[in-house]
């Protein structure tokens, strides 16, 4: 069950960071500074190395999806 509550909630932050790069993506402008995309990334790298080390899968994949996303912001920042 909690594995469920799990994907749901990776569906749900996928959604929303999704939808935000998309208006990124179209504006061709983010609009969060530099220095907060690099400390998103730098926090989705860490949590993936720990997740890695638990072994949990819906983390990793949260992780390292949130990680593209807000490197794709970074490249329009």
């Amino acid at each position: 069950m909690s594995d469920y509550i799990g994907i749901l909630g990776l569906i749900l932050i996928t959604l929303g960071f999704g939808y935000e790069m998309v208006g990124t993506v179209k504006r061709r402008k983010c609009n969060l500074s530099r220095g907060v995309l690099l400390l998103f990334i730098s926090a989705s790298l860490l949590l993936f190395y720990h997740a890695f080390q638990l072994g949990d899968i819906v983390f990793m994949s949260l992780n390292l999806i949130v990680t593209f996303i807000n490197l794709v912001n970074l490249y329009f920042s």
